[in-house]
């Protein structure tokens, strides 16, 4: 990985994928605005809350980047299906993005209008795992999650599950889209491919992209275009005198984040 001595330009034709995490990226400078607080302060967990808060004051920390300005600055909206969406006001037309949280880990993923979807999971053993495949996944999904076992079944629900949230995600239809009217395989190897219906979008436009952060979180993007080059940043944490926080470029190889920094992606 190296550092950037700039904020990346987000280009045509790119998407870019920005990975935090809660303590190692620091406290990200900039308010939330008065709905991002309300709605941290519903959570009943308060670790559910701080990550909350640490989330959505990263994304405000990476959208200033883009805009040079103040992380408070950017407004937000939501569009009829209820994805969230920039203000038209904000002064960056056609930046789509999208957010994701669990655990401690934070994905952010951003291009300039292709649809974008991303999703991260914390590993974490289910005890009714298969009955959520049956209930949610797609026969053929079921089928090769059954013939696993052990730690290897466990890592394959939760690359499933992300890629298909990080889909759902991106055509904005929610649990609107049936989870089980499309597969997302295979479980490992190969680049993952989508059969089945989606409603918005031919399922021949959209490139997927996953990997897994050291068997602990597995993550996933999906873009509404099937050419489209992936970069990679991580935010750094202050350095000595409490400098900013500063972009870090990653490397991706075999569909893993590549990095071994304190601030790595992996």
């Amino acid at each position: 990985m190296r550092q950037i001595g700039k904020w990346p330009a987000l280009r045509e034709g790119e998407v870019h994928v920005w990975h935090a995490e809660l303590d190692r990226a620091g406290a990200p400078a900039g308010a939330l605005d008065p709905v991002e607080r309300a709605r941290a302060a519903r959570f009943r967990r308060a670790e559910d809350a701080r990550l909350f808060r640490f989330a959505h004051a990263t994304l405000r920390r990476v959208l200033g980047g883009y805009l040079s300005c103040d992380p408070a600055v950017p407004r937000f909206a939501r569009r009829r299906d209820g994805k969230p969406v920039l203000h038209p006001r904000t002064g960056l037309a056609g930046i789509e993005f999208n957010l994701s949280h669990s655990g401690r880990r934070v994905a952010i993923a951003l291009s300039r209008r292709i649809a974008v979807g991303v999703d991260i999971e914390r590993v974490r053993p289910h005890a009714h795992m298969m009955q959520l495949a049956q209930r949610f996944f797609a026969p053929d999904e079921v089928a090769a999650l059954e013939a696993l076992s052990g730690e290897g079944r466990i890592q394959a629900f939760f690359r499933l599950w992300a890629l298909k949230e990080a889909v759902i995600k991106m055509t904005g239809q929610g649990l609107a889209q049936r989870l089980d009217s499309f597969s997302v395989l295979p479980l490992e190897g190969a680049e993952p491919g989508i059969r089945g219906a989606l409603d918005t979008i031919s399922a021949g436009r959209i490139r997927l992209e996953t990997s897994d952060l050291a068997g602990r979180y597995h993550w996933a993007v999906s873009a509404a275009a099937g050419q489209v080059r992936l970069r990679h940043f991580v935010l750094a944490g202050p350095g000595a005198g409490g400098a900013p926080l500063r972009p870090v470029l990653c490397q991706v190889r075999a569909g893993r984040v590549m990095g071994r920094s304190p601030h790595g992606c992996a």
